[in-house]
């Protein structure tokens, strides 16, 4: 149905007992199709392991300022303590399907067979993408009041809510999915499905340790800087043994620029205009920086000393204060050193999971249907994955004839 461009089931099975053809290759005599509810059906069984999500009742849009941010402040760091601790993370946001069953043990499987998923040094992308429900974020009235009214009304989709899309800048009504692509073919190798305001770091999260419980042996993986957060390192080198490539977040990205400029010892002291080594204040935990203040301000030594740049240098009381990092900073010296040809070359794949979403949303019409609820968006997306699978095998098997 999907390979054929149908997102209806009920004009598939119309197609299927018009059109012989489509019956055979769906493996169906073509006197004895089944009916659009033993689809459903055959949906919910495979779905059926699905773990529910979302309270179906808040539908509140997030302030301005909350746009494309973690709902809950601080979630990246207790996942990480959970992980590194030895826990496993909670199930609430997980796919753990009987169709997550199948698509690892014949469409994944069968690629990595063909050798079109390499088993030993997977290079991978990592990225979320927002689905809209087909259903109304107002419900259906059941009251029979003319015009509006405040009566309670139906929720078509209970699971679903309100998120915001940073790349359309807009909000969306529906789910958010997120998937580890290979960067050479851009096959998915493992999906996930959350709520529309669900960030992607914690998405990523969840599909990385997801990866790492199947036994995929991930080299290097790559991700936007919506992940771009210390803990997240932190799993990349001790828990996920994979080498992170993920650009610098862009948001305090002129804290970075001094002025007037600084100059910096060998051993990372920053010297002021005046020459004058500045007072190391300590480090900076949560932020892994080592905070320096203006000598003058903050040593008693040179508190009698005359500097020319005092009024021009900082108009604060507490004197210019300098953060710099160690060099063990995780973060910013990364085991694919930044910059570097690898690290470019790394980053420059990202895009194969844009590609991914690409071909899943317009080549296989997932903006195009017209569904709701949490397990049949996730069915169609694993539908849509299986078909990217399905066309490199044909791919493949065209190159080997020719």
């Amino acid at each position: 149905m999907t390979l054929c461009g149908y997102t209806s089931i009920t004009e598939w099975v119309a197609t299927m007992r018009s059109y012989p053809f489509y019956a055979i290759v769906s493996g169906f005599r073509p006197y004895d199709v089944p009916g659009v509810g033993t689809f459903y059906d055959f949906m919910n069984l495979v779905m059926s392991r699905v773990p529910k999500e979302g309270r179906g009742l808040s539908r509140r849009k997030r302030k301005t300022d909350e746009k494309d941010k973690p709902k809950h402040s601080g979630i990246i760091k207790r996942l990480a303590h959970r992980l590194l601790s030895g826990m496993k993370l909670p199930l609430r946001f997980s796919d753990a399907s009987i169709i997550k069953e199948i698509y690892e043990a014949v469409f994944v499987a069968y690629s990595q067979e063909l050798g079109l998923i390499d088993e030993n040094h997977l290079i991978i992308s990592g990225d979320g993408s927002k689905l809209p429900t087909w259903a109304s974020p107002y419900g259906k009235k059941i009251c029979e009041c003319k015009g509006r009214c405040d009566c309670i009304r139906k929720l078509l989709d209970k699971e679903a809510e309100w998120g915001w899309d940073s790349y359309r800048k807009q909000w969306v009504y529906g789910y958010a999915y997120y998937e580890l692509v290979t960067q050479d073919r851009q096959l998915p190798v493992v999906i996930h499905l959350a709520t529309v305001n669900r960030h992607d770091s914690v998405m990523s999260v969840y599909t990385m340790e997801e990866a790492k419980d199947h036994q995929f042996s991930i080299k290097y993986a790559s991700f936007d800087s919506a992940s771009d957060a210390y803990d997240i390192y932190q799993l990349g080198i001790k828990h996920w043994d994979v080498g992170l490539v993920i650009p610098l977040n862009e948001t305090n990205k002129g804290n970075y620029n001094h002025s007037p400029p600084v100059a910096i010892t060998e051993d990372g002291a920053p010297i002021c205009q005046a020459g004058l080594t500045m007072a190391n204040w300590g480090f900076c935990k949560d932020r892994c920086r080592i905070k320096w203040r203006c000598p003058v301000v903050a040593l008693k030594r040179y508190k009698d000393y005359d500097c020319p740049f005092f009024d021009s240098c900082t108009d604060s009381q507490y004197g210019r204060v300098i953060f710099t990092k160690p060099k063990w900073d995780y973060r910013i010296h990364t085991p694919v050193p930044r910059n570097s040809k690898l690290w470019r070359s790394l980053d420059n794949g990202r895009s194969a999971s844009e590609r991914s979403n690409k071909r899943k949303k317009y080549d296989f019409l997932l903006l195009q249907t017209k569904t709701s609820g949490r397990k049949f968006w996730f069915f169609r997306v694993m539908l849509a994955s299986m078909c990217q699978h399905v066309d490199e095998w044909y791919r493949e098997q065209n190159k080997a004839a020719a």
